[in-house]
């Protein structure tokens, strides 16, 4: 899939907002969730064994945990949540598979990012767009979206994947 097709396919989700959210506010809801999808598909391989290392490590101070979580990921973030943003599948905790409380699983689910991540959602308020879709009974459709878009860009090299998501963007 080229990144043209890939930024249409995130950018058609304004079908779906489109009525609830005025045109220049679907990137309230663009911008997060590509972020928080691209962090979610970055973190996949490596989900389980991290889950393991902070269960091995839970109650110790937070700079430790920090630093092993971050040598876990191999990234300088990590999510101890078991909750994830893929499709839903029978053996995955999907975000999907619990539709009558995704948006307070997606608020756990982002509450469970390192603080540095943490603090980009506070920054773009995503909670409140949570509860405007949840409200709206958009949250679902939006979420399934995001959650078959492989934002990984496996098998390139850093600075590539950096510019395939400019391209998104």
């Amino acid at each position: 899939e080229t990144y043209r097709q890939l930024a249409n396919d995130i950018w058609s989700i304004c079908n779906l907002l489109r009525g609830p959210y005025k045109r220049n506010e679907y990137r309230k809801v663009i911008l997060p969730l590509t972020v928080l999808r691209r962090f979610d598909c970055l973190l996949a391989p490596t989900k389980a064994q991290a889950l393991k290392t902070f269960n091995q490590y839970k109650g110790k101070p937070e700079s430790i945990i920090r630093s092993v979580m971050q040598s876990a990921t191999g990234y300088p973030f990590y999510n101890l949540s078991k909750l994830e943003l893929a499709p839903s599948q029978k053996g995955r905790n999907s975000l999907l598979n619990d539709p009558s409380n995704l948006a307070p699983n997606l608020n756990s689910y982002i509450n469970g990012y390192s603080p540095n991540i943490r603090t980009i959602f506070d920054h773009f308020k995503f909670g409140e767009q949570i509860t405007k879709m949840a409200e709206k009974n958009l949250l679902f459709q939006v979420i399934q979206k995001f959650a078959t878009f492989d934002l990984s860009f496996s098998g390139l090299f850093a600075d590539q994947a950096a510019m395939q998501m400019g391209y998104v963007f």
